[in-house]
């Protein structure tokens, strides 16, 4: 129930910051970005959507949400993460997340346990341009709860923000 009450939580705070998106910058940036990343969030791999939320003063602020599906580990999961950024092309980010994770019978990447949620803590580097193309980023991250064999973590994502069409 208390991971139910989280995803909840989190979908309707994406919602609800969607919704107040301030104008003032937001009609000249590409704001949706699909991305594969390679372990993060997703344990070994995820496939991502992006969506740049808004900004404050200096700094923007985007959601993301990832599938991943390993069939060998009998494993699926669901990330979700809120990450904030500073400048232009090249971002500064830190970002917090949760990852929902589903098992069909147990498996040994993870020693101790076989956690059913993780909340994830990152900091990292992020390419992409305002008006769209290529994207990439780069984190080092921390999974909460703590498991002795993953003390930090890293993810490679690379992918590519559509351009915003004008009218």
């Amino acid at each position: 129930m208390k991971r139910i009450f989280v995803v909840v939580v989190m979908t309707l705070i994406f919602v609800q910051i969607n919704a107040q998106e301030q104008k003032t910058d937001s009609m000249a940036r590409a704001k949706n970005t699909v991305f594969v990343e390679l372990l993060g969030r997703g344990v070994l791999y995820s496939v991502n959507y992006e969506r740049w939320l808004f900004s404050y003063r200096s700094l923007d602020f985007s959601g993301q949400v990832g599938l991943s599906v390993m069939k060998n580990q009998d494993l699926i999961t669901f990330p979700l993460a809120l990450n904030v950024m500073k400048g232009k092309v090249h971002h500064p980010m830190i970002s917090i997340g949760y990852t929902q994770v589903l098992w069909q019978q147990p498996t040994n990447f993870f020693k101790n346990d076989y956690p059913e949620s993780i909340f994830i803590v990152g900091a990292g580097y992020k390419y992409q341009r305002p008006e769209g193309g290529f994207y990439f980023t780069l984190q080092v991250m921390k999974f909460f709860p703590v498991d002795e064999n993953i003390l930090i973590w890293g993810g490679l994502g690379i992918g590519y923000t559509f351009k915003q069409q004008t009218a």
